[in-house]
């Protein structure tokens, strides 16, 4: 038995309580016995007990992902000095986005800035034009929005 499997140890944790609450439910444990179909079933039971590794692999992913939601990438807005709309993990990073690529911070930039929904800047991304004055190809939209990489979407137009 692999003891540093948390999968495994929790599978096994699992079937000791089920076993538990079968023994208060009806006074014995299970008992074999030969029937025709024996194989089917012990092929049956195989398959229940690796189910149930799948899905302790599945909730411990979902905890996974519900604790890395944190660290995907928001939408931000500045409108003053100059227009941006920025792709960054938090409002500190797009901060420095902006400062870096757009204006400096004439101290209000905390107050200017602010966090919009994702659908709110896919659908002002999707309607700018491009630096060749044509509206962006919808597969480079999908694929600036969609990767790990913190970047100005849109910037003022009077700066380029």
């Amino acid at each position: 038995m692999n003891e540093n499997n948390l999968i495994i140890t929790k599978v096994i944790e699992k079937l000791h309580r089920q076993q538990e609450k079968g023994l208060q439910k009806y006074g014995v444990e299970v008992e074999t016995s030969s029937h025709d179909l024996k194989g089917w079933l012990r092929h049956a039971q195989e398959e229940a007990i690796d189910f149930a590794t799948y899905l302790e692999t599945a909730i411990q992913l979902l905890e996974e992902q519900v604790n890395s939601k944190d660290e995907e990438m928001k939408f931000y807005e500045v409108n003053e000095p100059y227009y941006a709309l920025i792709k960054a993990k938090n409002d500190e990073n797009a901060m420095t986005i902006y400062t870096d690529v757009v204006a400096d911070d004439d101290g209000g930039l905390s107050e200017e800035i602010t966090e919009v929904t994702e659908a709110y800047a896919t659908i002002i991304y999707s309607r700018v034009n491009g630096e060749d004055n044509n509206v962006i190809p919808v597969k480079e939209v999908l694929e600036h929005l969609t990767s790990e990489e913190e970047m100005v979407l849109i910037i003022d137009g009077s700066l380029i």
